[in-house]
């Protein structure tokens, strides 16, 4: 009888156990990794799936969390586009006119404004495949 290991165990090739997780796409804003991998330190199975098992329901209880903080984001993410296009209606050649209308946003605007700036660059910049083997 082959016994299973969770989704969430894996081996590595030196026979040590690590817990991995698959962070969701709507997280992906505010996560850069894909995953969350973190190693257990140790060889032994049935250690590693008592450790893997708490390292689980610590992330259960963080998914509140996630969902408020991406909530959040994508909240600021559409407010910084608004901002963004009335910037953009804004003449290109009167600097002091740009100047006065970043100057009159607030500071939650300002926040909106750069996360939806980063997002901009963050599809801008070109994506590297490596290839392992």
């Amino acid at each position: 009888m082959t016994v299973q290991n969770p989704s969430y165990l894996l081996k590595s090739r030196h026979g040590i156990w690590y817990f991995q997780v698959q962070i969701p796409k709507r997280f992906s804003q505010t996560q850069k990794r894909q995953l969350f991998k973190k190693s257990l330190k140790t060889t032994n199975r049935l250690l590693a799936l008592k450790k893997a098992r708490v390292w689980w329901l610590k992330m259960e209880e963080n998914d509140f969390q996630w969902e408020e903080e991406a909530e959040t984001l994508n909240e600021q993410y559409h407010q910084g586009k608004l901002i963004y296009q009335r910037l953009n209606k804004l003449d290109s050649n009167d600097p002091v006119e740009i100047v006065d209308f970043l100057n009159s946003l607030s500071l939650s605007e300002e926040t909106a404004l750069r996360v939806y700036n980063d997002s901009l660059e963050r599809q801008t910049q070109p994506t590297t495949n490596q290839c392992h083997r």
